[in-house]
């Protein structure tokens, strides 16, 4: 893990900074003056872009990725499909279990007039803690800038990691403390995995060069 971390400083390092102010604000304002000042700033590009943004923390589209992995690497594939699936069941077991009563914006500020919601976005109503989307869309990111070699593409991971995020509260479907929780859960393990699974034998088993019609040398 500390190897991961020395490895792609400016990765989390940055991560750091952005967490520490967001939770700034966060505590400062709370929850529903940090998501009425996001609300108060849209734009009619927002409205237009956001809505394809969020889809970057779909989980469909961290399966495609990893389906695409298969023709370049196994072991990356392997990575990032079981960074997915269990960074996705710890926020899914937390959002139906222990906060399945935590209302989303929709629902905890239905007595505020004149909330701005971006037409043809189905808005959801109950589970908003931690945000599914944000998890995804951080595990994916943190996979990536950990993979790649040039270290300086860290920063553009992280910016489309936070420009996803910032999206489920453009949307009007999440607080920011959600995003911070999903944040935390995908970064923590993306990182984990990919410090342990080096250790396991069966992992070590699959060829380096091994993928998907690729010729063997």
């Amino acid at each position: 893990m500390k190897d991961i971390i020395n490895g792609n400083k400016t990765y989390f390092i940055g991560f750091g900074l952005l967490f520490s102010i967001a939770l700034f604000f966060q505590l400062s304002l709370g929850k529903e003056a940090c998501f009425l000042l996001v609300n108060q700033h849209h734009s009619k590009w927002g409205d237009i872009l956001f809505p394809y943004i969020t889809y970057f923390g779909d989980g469909a589209t961290v399966v495609f990725i990893t389906l695409v992995l298969l023709f370049y690497s196994y072991r990356n594939a392997v990575l990032l499909g079981s960074i997915y699936l269990i960074s996705s069941q710890v926020a899914q077991l937390l959002k139906r279990t222990i906060f399945s009563e935590t209302m989303r914006p929709s629902k905890y500020l239905e007595h505020i007039p004149n909330i701005h919601y971006v037409e043809g976005v189905e808005l959801h109503k109950m589970m908003s803690f931690p945000s599914g989307h944000t998890t995804s869309i951080f595990a994916l990111m943190t996979f990536l800038a950990i993979i790649t070699k040039n270290k300086n593409w860290g920063l553009v991971y992280l910016f489309v990691a936070c420009l996803g995020a910032y999206s489920r509260m453009y949307l009007a479907q999440h607080f920011l403390e959600d995003l911070l929780a999903g944040s935390l859960i995908g970064l923590l393990c993306a990182s984990l995995i990919m410090a342990i699974f080096p250790t396991f034998k069966w992992y070590q088993s699959i060829s380096v060069d091994a993928a998907l019609f690729k010729k063997k040398k």
